[in-house]
This record gives structure tokens, sequence and C-alpha cells, in this order.
């Protein structure tokens, strides 16, 4: 009883069969292996003496699961490619931004991990990218040029911040070395509110200016 148990198949949902199945299609994405290669009798033999509990999926389980994962990476790409559209659309790039934008991506990466199933090529993208911005980009709020272009910056001020402490700091640096001289003349005419984007990476910006503004 005991050898016939360690032959059962993995069950579906598994955590064995899931991992070995990532496995097969990262291998054939990557060696541009055909997708009835699930279908040749050597290759079978070959699995089978490595895993004899590790059923291969069908050629049309192989080609949808592709397909998911084209699109996780897909989107995933593309909120990336949303924050290089937005910094490179500009003759010159705004610092007041980078906080903002840095703000943004965190939120949109975590909420992409929470969303995928851990382990998976989506959730392991969304992880590098979240991990990259908080390893190079923590210290944006404590620039001091950084912090002062987002507060002067009439659309974002201390919303564009993530830590509402760093804001405060700012204000009060600004406010000091604003004492120190005499402005002339008058301020340039505030930029109106910036207006609310359809895609993602502004969501969540828009949605705390209509609560600061509106509510």
């Amino acid at each position: 009883m005991h050898q016939y148990a360690i032959k059962d198949p993995y069950l579906a949902n598994s955590i064995p069969k899931k991992r070995l199945d990532n496995k097969l299609l990262k291998m054939m994405v990557k060696d541009m292996q055909p997708y009835n290669i699930v279908n040749d009798e050597g290759f079978r033999e070959f699995v089978y003496a490595l895993d004899p509990r590790y059923q291969l999926p069908s050629r049309s389980t192989l080609i949808r699961n592709l397909e998911e994962q084209y699109d996780t990476t897909k989107t995933s790409l593309k909120k990336k490619m949303e924050v290089t559209e937005e910094i490179s659309a500009e003759l010159n790039v705004t610092a007041s931004k980078c906080i903002h934008m840095v703000r943004n991506l965190q939120k949109v990466t975590t909420s992409m991990m929470q969303q995928q199933e851990k382990g998976n090529i989506g959730y392991r993208l969304a992880e590098a990218l979240n991990g990259t911005l908080q390893r190079r980009c923590s210290a944006y709020e404590t620039s001091r040029l950084l912090s002062k272009a987002t507060i002067l910056d009439p659309c974002f001020k201390t919303l564009g911040f993530i830590s509402p402490q760093k804001a405060d700091e700012a204000v009060k640096s600004l406010s000091s070395e604003g004492a120190m001289f005499v402005l002339e003349g008058q301020a340039q005419a505030s930029t109106p509110l910036a207006s609310s984007t359809a895609n993602e990476l502004w969501h969540d910006f828009d949605t705390q200016l209509f609560a600061e503004y509106v509510c």
C-alpha cells in the first residue's frame, strides 16, 4: 500500500503540480519548444522517470496557461511603461513628480502581488519591481531638492508624499528658508490641479485629491 501511495499522481491544484507546471512552461518559453512536446512519447517517458507522480498537462491546458502568464506579465510591464511615458513625455523632467511616482508605483506593485499567486511569473515580476523601488527610491522623500519641489508644485503639495511626517518636515524646512528672503513681485499664477486620468498610475492620487478638496 505504501509503494502504491507514492505513485499516486499529484492533485491538480497541489503545490508540487503547479510548481512543475510553471517550470515546464518556463522551459518551453526559454527554449522555444513547441506545445506538442507534451505529446512526445520520449519526453513523457523522461518526465515519468524524473517524477512518476507528475502528470504532464495537455496541449490545450498548456496553451491556456501560457496565455494567462502572458496577460499577467503584460499587465505588470504596462504599469512600468505608464510611468516611463509620463516622465519621458516632458522635455524637462519635473522633479516634483518623482516622489509621487514612487509612491504610486509602490502601491501598484503591492496590489499586483496581492492579486497573484505567490511564486508565479506575475508575482515575481511585481515583487522584483517593488524591491527595486524600495532599494533605490526609498530615500527620495528625504531629498531636500525633491521634497521641496513636490511641496511647491500646486498639483501635489503635501499630497504627493508617502509619509505625512516627511511632508511636514519639508514644509517646515521650506518655510524656514523662505523667511530668509524678501519675495519680489507676485508669484506666477498657480498651475491648475491635475485632472483625473484613466490609467491606474494616477488613480490613487486622484482619489486622495478628490477627498481633500471636494469631500
